[in-house]
């Protein structure tokens, strides 16, 4: 009896292992991606070393180093520095925008404008705007030199005659050793 059903049922799975790879085929996508995927892929590639480029730069580290000075001065505002690519101003297809952004609470102010050469895959201008907020210097408090701290005060008139108000004023433990030597 096993045999009986056993011999049909092979045949059914080899059939199905032959139609199956068949149907997996026809729904698989196409190995090469499209153009535009293509094109998508190599414009951000190209914004990812842009924007590496931009953070490598000095003016960058100039204004990173800038943060603690703006944090004191403008207390309780999240400060940060960010490079910032321009994608809307793409009319130009050899060169790329890009800015170095000061971000302070709610207000964002271009600091520096960049432009990127998409040919060469190099930054070949970097121009200062003239916004961003400059951390003021304050300059440090004076402080007493050594030989000065250490000199006792001359005293005036005034602090002559409040010295002698305090000494004629008895004070009560005193008097009160007086009273008992005088019994």
């Amino acid at each position: 009896m096993k045999i009986k059903y056993a011999t049909p049922l092979l045949a059914l799975l080899f059939q199905l292992m032959c139609v199956l790879p068949a149907f997996a085929q026809a729904q698989k996508p196409p190995l090469r991606p499209s153009e535009e995927a293509m094109e998508r892929r190599r414009i951000k590639g190209e914004y990812t070393a842009f924007r590496k480029k931009i953070v490598a730069l000095p003016q960058f580290a100039e204004e990173r180093k800038r943060i603690p000075a703006l944090q004191r001065q403008n207390k309780g505002a999240q400060i940060k520095v960010i490079p910032t690519i321009d994608s809307t101003a793409d009319t130009d297809d050899k060169n790329l925008t890009g800015y170095i952004t000061q971000v302070i609470g709610d207000n964002a102010v271009n600091v520096y404008e960049i432009t990127y050469n998409r040919a060469d895959g190099t930054i070949t201008q970097v121009k200062a705007t003239g916004d961003g907020e400059k951390p003021e210097a304050k300059p440090a408090p004076a402080k007493p030199s050594k030989a000065q701290a250490t000199k006792p005060k001359k005293k005036t008139d005034d602090d002559a005659d409040d010295e002698d108000t305090e000494e004629d004023e008895p004070s009560a433990k005193p008097g009160k050793k007086k009273d008992k030597e005088e019994e």
